[in-house]
């Protein structure tokens, strides 16, 4: 009778872990999911992002730099621009401030482990030191979105609190050791996708064989799960995220929107109470029924009601 009693109303049971405890004296705390859906927010410090054109870039070199994330470098990032929109993330109720160094969108080229890191560890650490001076009160925590191991350690090195892996730990072999033996046990996300940005949208990528999407998406998430246990990570320590808008069609996306709570349930065990994140935000899949295809920054009402329907669906984040 006790797993019917967490998160109960009125009850004292609540599933809770470490997180925190980073750079710059930052409070190690326990933090508790399943009782509200937290916010992430976040900050693309990248000149190609699909959602905002590089907003957190300095001014000139978004826009005029040429065809490519690669001809750009950390030195380009606007540190100052990241902590404004960040302090506007959390007045406006952000419990989570996730930072990604390359754009992951459909058919996105890939920079190198050493030019993301140039790229985000600055942000992530000045955000640290932000979260300290600024709001010592706030449960408010820093996520590193990347899929390579190096960066994930050297983001925890400057403060971060949670690794965000849109692959999962299957772009880089070496992700699932690296977070297993970082010296602050983060949780890890291990989202689920197939290929990576530039080949994740190929049919062979986006095509189920057997028609369940929410059912193979559970069985390759625990799969990837099992995995990263095997390397060391501890199950306490896993976040699933179905993967919207990665190596799905546009039917199989609305398909996983609807199905959040039958893929928890598929993956069963312990990832079936582990925090899930499902981020919809401005994707192409919301653009495609709103017709907004090539405008994502006309796609904020439609992000309003995907992510109602995730916080219906039960997510956590």
């Amino acid at each position: 009778g006790g797993e019917a009693n967490v998160n109960a109303s009125g009850g004292d049971l609540r599933r809770v872990m470490p997180i925190g405890g980073g750079a710059g004296g930052r409070p190690e705390r326990l933090w508790s999911w399943g009782d509200r859906t937290n916010v992430m927010a976040i900050l693309n410090v990248t000149p190609d992002s699909f959602s905002d054109g590089g907003a957190l870039m300095n001014p000139g070199r978004a826009e005029g730099g040429g065809a490519g994330q690669a001809e750009f470098s950390g030195n380009d990032v606007d540190v100052a621009a990241a902590l404004a929109a960040a302090r506007l993330a959390v007045e406006s109720g952000a419990d989570f401030l996730d930072v990604g160094g390359q754009s992951t969108r459909p058919g996105a080229s890939r920079v190198s482990a050493r030019e993301e890191a140039a790229r985000v560890v600055p942000v992530v650490k000045a955000l640290a030191a932000m979260l300290v001076a600024e709001y010592p009160d706030r449960e408010v925590y820093v996520s590193a979105d990347t899929f390579y191991g190096e960066v994930a350690a050297a983001c925890a090195a400057a403060g971060a609190d949670v690794v965000n892996d849109v692959s999962g730990g299957t772009i880089d072999p070496t992700m699932h050791a690296r977070v297993a033996n970082l010296p602050r046990p983060l949780p890890y996300v291990a989202m689920h996708s197939r290929g990576d940005p530039s080949t994740m949208q190929l049919p062979e990528n986006t095509r189920y064989a057997s028609g369940d999407v929410c059912a193979e998406i559970a069985s390759e998430s625990a799969s990837n799960a099992f995995k990263a246990v095997r390397a060391g990570i501890e199950p306490w320590r896993l976040w699933t995220d179905p993967g919207l808008g990665f190596a799905k069609t546009r039917e199989g996306n609305w398909d996983v929107l609807r199905g959040l709570g039958r893929i928890r349930e598929r993956m069963g065990g312990a990832l079936a109470r582990a925090p899930q994140l499902v981020g919809a935000s401005r994707k192409g899949f919301l653009g495609d029924v709103i017709g907004r295809e090539s405008a994502p920054r006309e796609r904020d009402v439609a992000s309003a009601a995907a992510a109602a329907a995730a916080v219906a669906g039960g997510a956590d984040v």
